[in-house]
């Protein structure tokens, strides 16, 4: 009874609040199973943590907020993965190529070093919303390194 119970357990911390699951159920599989937790926070502004795998989502975010947390997990369980995206991508605090927008520019002007990972976040965001970037390099890493045949739709820009 006492293992069942902590079964249970685990698997409602993984269960996102009810205005999430479509956002959730796009997710693939194997990357919603490095999620750890996931929690409602007013104050969070939307964020992930490497330490505890968890995604921290604000009470009326959207989709893209969940995504873009996941994209973070996807990186912290795979430090090669982000470091071969910020060599390919990065130079000298400034992007190669086009970005999805224009919140990894300003995350490095606030906190050097920074503005890689959030664009890979949110190029992993996009890649859920329209299977392709404008970028046809980040595009095909993202095809190559991050997503499976079949978890992404075919490109809808």
């Amino acid at each position: 009874m006492y293992l069942l119970a902590v079964v249970w357990i685990a698997m409602l911390s993984i269960m996102p609040p009810s205005h999430y699951t479509g956002a959730w159920d796009r997710v693939p599989e194997r990357h919603r199973s490095l999620v750890q937790s996931i929690h409602v926070d007013r104050d969070s502004g939307g964020q992930s943590r490497r330490s505890t795998m968890s995604v921290h989502l604000t009470p009326r975010g959207n989709d893209g907020q969940l995504w873009h947390e996941v994209g973070h997990i996807v990186a912290y369980s795979d430090p090669k993965l982000e470091a071969d995206w910020c060599r390919r991508f990065w130079r000298g605090g400034r992007p190669i190529g086009t970005l999805p927008s224009s919140y990894p520019v300003q995350a490095e002007a606030k906190d050097e070093g920074q503005g890689c990972p959030e664009d890979f976040a949110d190029s992993y965001k996009e890649m859920l919303e329209h299977g392709c970037l404008g970028d046809h390099d980040r595009s095909h890493f993202m095809h190559d390194r991050v997503f499976r045949p079949g978890e992404v739709s075919a490109c809808q820009p």
